[in-house]
C-alpha cells in the first residue's frame, strides 16, 4: 500500500546497537551510524520534509528502485518540495549526525502535500518563473524532466540564494610531511602534526571506537585543514605503496606502543582492514599548509609485453573514432597490441578510409544489431587473441605514451580484477577517478568535475589505488578471467554492466585497481548522446538500475575506498555539510 505519510518518531527503523531511539531522543553511539528505515511505497504528489529539534546535521535520503537519489536537510526543511510522478518505491534512511551523540526531535516526519496545499505551492512556483522570465527552453526543459518521470524537486522560497545548492564545496589540499608530536590521553597515543588542534572529543571518540573493536590496532583520521575537509578512504595498501595519504592524526592503543608509519604499513598488510581502520571525523583542525601538485611516478618497466586486444565498439562519430585512433598510433609507446574494431552499423563513408591507414593490425567486425554495449564487447573479445583484453570506448583519446604498460602492469598481476584509468574532459577536468558505490544512491564517479589544478593535489586521484569499480570506458582485464567471470552482462546493454562486471570480479577475491597515472581524453557521451529526459531511455535506466539494485543493493551501504563523509548528492568528492556545522559548534 502506498504511503502518504511517514512519522520518523514512531516507524520502525533497522535495530542497529549504535542508535537507540527513546521517545524522541535518538541516542547515536558511534560514527556514521545511519537509521535505516526500509523500503517503503511513496504515493505520487508533491512531498516535504518537516522536523523541529536537533536539526543542524541532519539528512533525509531516499533511494528510488528507479535509481533516483532524493535528499532532504533538515536545516532546510520545509523550503524544499519533490514531486513523485507515479507511486514510488524507496529505501528510506537518516543521518542523523555523523558525530556519537544525542539528538532530541520534536517533529520529524514527511509527507504528502494536500490538495490545497498543492494548488497554492505550483502558483507559488508558476509566479516565481513568470516573474524571473524564464526562457521557453527553460520551461520546455523543465516540463521534459516531469514529463519522462524523473522526480523534480522545486524550492518554495523565491529568495535568489536560495536556487544556489544547499552544500558547501571542499577541497582537498594534500600537505607535505610536518613535524610531529605525540600526546597519551585515556590509554590512546595520538601523534598529530605540531600545529593539529585536536578536536575536544578526539580522545573520548577513539577510545569508544578501541572498545567496540578489539581487533583495531591503529586508527586514523580526517582533518579540518583551513576551513575544508580531507576525506580519506579505509586502509588501502595500494594507494600507501604510492603515497602517504594517511598522515596525521595517527591514534594508537597506548600499550601498544610505536605510532610509526612503518608500523602502520606493516599493520595494514598483515591485518587489513580489522588492524588499521579509519574514522572519518575531522578530529584534527590545522591551518592550511603550502599544496604542491604531486609527482607522477614512472613507467613501470615490464619483464615482457603481453599482447593486448583493444576492443572499440563504434556507429556514429567518427571524428571522434578518428582521435581515438590518432591517440593508439601516436602516443601509445606499447609494441604488442591489437584494435577489434565492433562496428556498429555504421554508415559514415569516412570510416572505411580511417580503418585502411591504420598503422596498428587492426580486425573489423560488422554487427548492425540494436546497440547493447555488453553484446558488442563479450563478441569482440569471441575474437581476441590477446592476454590481455582492454575495452576502450571509441570517444576516448589516448595523450601520454606510457598509459598502456601502466594499465598492463595491473592487470597482469594474479590478484588483480579490473584496471581502470584516469579520464579527462577536453578542458582537463576530471570525468573518471574511480567509481564510488553508494553516490547518487547507486554508484557515481568520485571527484568528477575537479580542475586539473586540484586533482594534482588529491593522491586518491594521482595515484594508483584500489577501487570497487572502474568504468569500462577504459577497462582492462586479463582475457581468461573475462571469460571466467562471464564477460559483461548482456541483460545490461548500456548502464551499469561494468559495475556489475568489477562487483562480480571482487566477489571472486580479485582487487580492481585504478591506474591514476594513465591519463587519456573522454569525450564522454558524445558519440551516443546522454540518457536523459526521454521516456523510452529512462524506462531502459530505470529497468537496468531496477536489475542492479536487485543484485546489489547490499553493496553500496559503506564503500570502503570511498567514505561516508562524501557528500552522496554529489560526485564532486565535497563532503557532507554537516561536519563543517557540527565542529564549529563544539568549539563555540
Amino acid at each position: 500500500m502506498s504511503l502518504a505519510y511517514l512519522d520518523f518518531l514512531e516507524l520502525a527503523f533497522t535495530p542497529d546497537p549504535a542508535i537507540v531511539r527513546d521517545d524522541d531522543v535518538f541516542d547515536v553511539r558511534m560514527p556514521w551510524s545511519i537509521a535505516s528505515f526500509g523500503e517503503r511505497q511513496l504515493a505520487a504528489g508533491w512531498w516535504k520534509f518537516e522536523c523541529e529539534g536537533d536539526v543542524g546535521e541532519l539528512e533525509l535520503r531516499l533511494t528510488s528502485s528507479m535509481g533516483d537519489y532524493i535528499v532532504f536537510s533538515g536545516a532546510n526543511a520545509g523550503e524544499f518540495c519533490v514531486r513523485f510522478g507515479q507511486d514510488l518505491s524507496c529505501d528510506v534512511s537518516l543521518v542523523l549526525t555523523p558525530w556519537p551523540s544525542s539528538r532530541r526531535f520534536r517533529r520529524l516526519c514527511l509527507r504528502r502535500l494536500s490538495i490545497c496545499e498543492e494548488l497554492a505551492f505550483l502558483a507559488r512556483g508558476a509566479s516565481r518563473m513568470l516573474s524571473r522570465q524564464r526562457t521557453p527552453a527553460q520551461i520546455f526543459r523543465t516540463l521534459a524532466r516531469i514529463a519522462s518521470g524523473h522526480p523534480v524537486g522545486v524550492r518554495k522560497s523565491l529568495a535568489p540564494s536560495t536556487e544556489q545548492t544547499l552544500h558547501a564545496r571542499v577541497d582537498t589540499i594534500h600537505h607535505p610531511p610536518g613535524k610531529r608530536v605525540e600526546i597519551v590521553q585515556s590509554a590512546v597515543l595520538a601523534s598529530i602534526l605540531d600545529t593539529d588542534i585536536l578536536h575536544p572529543r578526539a580522545f573520548e571518540i577513539v577510545a569508544a571506537f578501541f572498545e567496540v573493536h578489539r581487533e583495531t590496532k591503529v586508527i586514523y583520521a580526517d582533518a579540518l585543514e583551513g576551513g575544508r575537509i580531507t576525506a580519506k578512504p579505509c586502509w588501502d595498501a595500494e594507494l600507501a605503496g604510492y603515497a602517504d595519504y594517511v598522515q596525521a592524526p595517527i591514534f594508537v592503543r597506548a600499550n601498544d606502543g610505536d605510532a610509526s608509519w612503518s608500523r602502520i604499513c606493516a599493520e595494514g598488510v598483515s591485518g587489513g582492514a580489522r588492524a588499521v581502520q579509519r574514522i572519518a571525523l575531522p578530529l584534527v583542525s590545522r591551518s592550511r599548509a603550502a599544496s604542491y601538485s604531486l609527482p607522477q611516478p614512472p613507467i613501470p618497466t615490464l619483464d615482457a609485453a603481453p599482447s593486448v586486444s583493444i576492443i572499440v565498439p563504434t556507429k556514429f562519430r567518427i571524428d571522434l573514432l578518428a582521435k581515438c585512433f590518432a591517440g593508439l598510433a601516436e602516443r601509445t609507446a606499447y609494441p604488442n597490441f591489437e584494435v577489434i574494431l565492433m562496428d556498429n552499423g555504421s554508415t559514415d563513408v569516412r570510416l572505411d578510409a580511417l580503418v585502411s591507414a591504420a598503422p596498428f593490425p587492426l580486425q573489423r567486425v560488422v554487427d548492425d544489431s540494436p546497440f547493447n554495449f555488453s553484446y558488442l564487447n563479450n563478441r569482440a573479445v569471441e575474437q581476441a587473441q590477446g592476454d590481455i583484453i582492454l575495452l576502450l570506448n571509441d570517444d576516448v583519446e589516448p595523450i601520454q605514451s606510457g598509459w598502456l604498460s601502466r594499465i598492463v602492469s595491473s592487470a597482469m598481476r594474479s590478484d588483480v580484477g579490473a584496471v581502470g584509468a584516469r579520464l579527462l574532459y577536453p578542458d582537463r577536468s576530471i570525468q573518471h577517478a574511480g567509481v564510488m558505490l553508494g553516490l547518487g544512491g547507486v554508484c557515481g564517479h568520485l571527484w568528477k568535475g575537479k580542475s586539473e589544478e586540484e586533482a594534482n593535489l588529491i593522491p586518491h586521484i594521482v595515484y594508483p589505488g584500489s577501487r570497487m569499480a572502474v568504468t569500462a570506458a577504459c577497462l582492462a582485464v586479463r582475457r581468461d578471467l573475462y571469460r571466467s567471470c562471464g564477460g559483461l552482462d548482456e541483460s545490461y546493454a548500456v548502464a551499469f554492466n561494468d559495475i556489475d562486471f568489477c562487483l562480480r570480479l571482487h566477489m571472486m577475491g580479485l582487487r580492481n585497481i585504478y591506474r591514476g597515472d594513465a591519463v587519456l581524453i573522454h569525450h564522454e557521451s558524445q558519440s551516443r548522446g546522454l540518457d536523459e529526459l526521454s521516456k523510452k531511455k529512462r524506462r531502459r535506466l530505470a529497468r537496468e538500475s531496477r536489475q542492479f539494485l536487485s543484485r546489489w543493493k547490499h553493496m553500496l551501504g559503506d564503500d570502503p575506498f570511498g567514505s561516508p563523509a562524501i557528500d552522496r548528492s554529489s560526485q564532486s568528492g565535497d563532503v557532507y555539510p554537516g561536519l563543517q556545522t557540527s565542529w564549529r559548534r563544539d568549539h563555540s
